[in-house]
């Protein structure tokens, strides 16, 4: 799942190989592309959406008509992650490498990390943070050298967030529990879901961050103390029944939350 700012519209990838167009305000979305297998992410820039496929299969296409720029056969591993970046993007997989390409989208690095699976890639104040299923997450400056590991989790690492204000970067995975690291020591510890934490999100202006996991919730926290403000489940407020895959937030109070349940939700966000 991904969204255009610019559009207002919301890009969706499921099992079926089916990516879906949403505009805000309609109930009804288009079929845009369809892929022969799953596709495991989503990411676009103001040009190009970009997919990753359970296969391997990294694929590029025209923001303007969704016709096709590039296929690209990575590895015979999911895509867990896409990142665009200037002129090309960054890309994890499941068979423990992160690649970068470049604007043509042809392979430019291939640099193998872990032995496990990496999961998740994200942007941080001197380069990138990725997280694996070893349990570990590799920090990378701008250059994609490796600067260091913070030893996390016994368990895989599924999601990541990044404080810029305080300079924090906070992980969740497998363990079901939340952990803010300054530098590569912990300064918190929170038992945040009762299975898997899938994905993390920060608000516009930081206040927030939202988690969401295998229990069908998801959970609004105050980022620089930790605090739980509000916990989003299907008997209160009509959520999801099933694992939550992916949030993102659209807006500073609007979040778009899916789910294995087939289904996309938008909640509003209200300060008491």
């Amino acid at each position: 799942m991904c969204y255009e700012h610019s559009a207002k519209r919301i890009f969706s990838g499921a099992g079926d190989g089916m990516i879906v167009c949403w505009h805000m305000g309609e109930a009804d979305g288009n079929l845009v592309i369809r892929h022969h297998q799953a596709v495991y992410t989503l990411a676009n820039d103001n040009r190009y959406l970009y997919s990753g496929t359970r296969s391997g299969l990294f694929s590029v296409f025209f923001l303007e008509d969704f016709s096709l720029k590039k296929h690209l056969q990575l590895c015979d591993a999911p895509i867990f992650e896409v990142v665009p970046v200037t002129d090309g993007a960054l890309i994890v997989a499941g068979d423990g490498c992160l690649y970068e390409v470049d604007g043509a989208f042809d392979v430019k690095r291939k640099i193998q990390l872990s032995s496990k699976s990496l999961r998740i890639i994200i942007a941080v104040k001197d380069g990138y943070a990725i997280g694996a299923s070893d349990g570990k997450v590799y920090l990378l400056n701008h250059a994609l050298q490796l600067e260091g590991i913070i030893e996390a989790f016994d368990n895989s690492v599924f999601a990541l967030s990044y404080d810029a204000s305080g300079d924090q970067l906070i992980c969740g995975g497998r363990d079901a529990v939340l952990k803010w690291y300054k530098g590569k020591d912990c300064v918190r510890e929170v038992k945040a879901h009762l299975l898997h934490i899938h994905r993390l999100a920060m608000s516009e202006d930081g206040r927030w961050v939202m988690s969401s996991g295998m229990d069908k919730m998801i959970k609004l926290w105050e980022t620089k103390t930790g605090e739980l403000l509000k916990v989003i489940s299907a008997e209160k407020y009509g959520a999801h029944t099933s694992s939550v895959n992916k949030i993102l937030w659209i807006d500073k109070n609007t979040i778009i939350s899916c789910s294995d349940d087939r289904t996309l939700k938008c909640f509003e966000i209200q300060e008491k």
